[in-house]
């Protein structure tokens, strides 16, 4: 019995013995939220790079954070197109032809005039007229001069269009590929900019921005804000689209800490942002789950 007890005993250690030493886990190459399935699109494959998510049917929500301060900037090769002549609003004389505005600002000044001066009638007639031409009397929100001269204006209707699309209007399916939202409604974290906020910085980057030609004659103006501005704001890069004469046609966000912008995508690019998402591990509490750095260069917002 001793036999069988020992002989017992030894099958059972041999049983019992190690298996072969398990290869310690890897580290995979990135996290689960950036691995890219083999079947995603190119488009797909850039939207998960920059990390974005679904933001509803059919659009997907890109984080545009502040540019880091290495960062290589683009300058335009070349210097923009001379501008075009200002066309005639709503099928009238231009309020920007320099004439009614010499003539404006000739009247206005005779409106502070002390009573009884030879011609006051006439001067205040004059007057009265010419500051009709003024282009806030002919529906421009912006009326200014760019970094390198030229006339630059905003028509009121096309400001109410920038705040319909760019400001308070909700994301949605616009045919349009991409669109930046400035933080008055639509903020990362809380608003941090008003409608009167968003025109001065529009009007500071018409002046103080780089020109450059776009595509189909359209000129380009690039624009960063002051440190201490673009902290306040969450805002560091604006963008203004002119037309060749002067005609703001455009004005957005392109990077900023409190930006973000939504980019159409068919179903099956949805599908693989949603399959991505779901493999990916839940933050943790207090974790910064913004991302640092943003391709902008692949992608125009407008």
């Amino acid at each position: 019995m001793s036999n069988f007890g020992v002989s017992g005993a030894q099958g059972g250690l041999a049983n019992l013995a190690p298996a072969p030493a398990v290869k310690p886990a890897t580290q995979p190459a990135t996290s689960p939220a950036t691995n890219v399935p083999a079947n995603a699109s190119p488009v797909a494959q850039r939207l998960l790079s920059q990390g974005a998510t679904v933001y509803a049917p059919g659009i997907a929500q890109i984080l545009v954070p502040k540019r880091d301060a290495d960062a290589p900037r683009t300058t335009p090769k070349k210097d923009a197109a001379p501008m075009k002549a200002a066309r005639d609003l709503d099928g009238g004389n231009s309020p920007l032809a320099p004439e009614p505005l010499q003539d404006a600002a000739k009247a206005l000044k005779q409106l502070g005039a002390a009573p009884g001066f030879l011609g006051e009638d006439v001067g205040l007639g004059d007057a009265k007229s010419s500051a009709g031409q003024l282009p806030s009397a002919n529906g421009l929100a912006i009326y200014t001069k760019n970094s390198r001269g030229d006339q630059v204006y905003l028509p009121t209707d096309r400001l109410q269009h920038i705040l319909d699309v760019h400001v308070n209007g909700d994301p949605s399916l616009r045919g349009k590929r991409s669109t930046t939202y400035w933080p008055v409604k639509h903020a990362l974290n809380e608003p941090s900019m008003t409608e009167q906020d968003v025109t001065k910085v529009m009007t500071d980057a018409i002046q103080k921005g780089t020109i450059r030609n776009e595509v189909r004659d359209t000129r380009m103006i690039d624009y960063e804000l002051p440190d201490a501005q673009a902290d306040a704001y969450g805002v560091s890069e604006v963008k203004v689209s002119l037309a060749p004469d002067g005609l703001v046609l455009s004005a957005y966000p392109s990077a900023g800490d409190n930006v973000f912008a939504t980019y159409e995508v068919n179903p099956a690019d949805q599908a693989v942002l949603e399959s991505v998402a779901a493999q990916a591990p839940a933050a943790q509490q207090g974790e910064d789950t913004r991302m640092f750095k943003t391709n902008i260069a692949t992608t125009t917002f407008g």
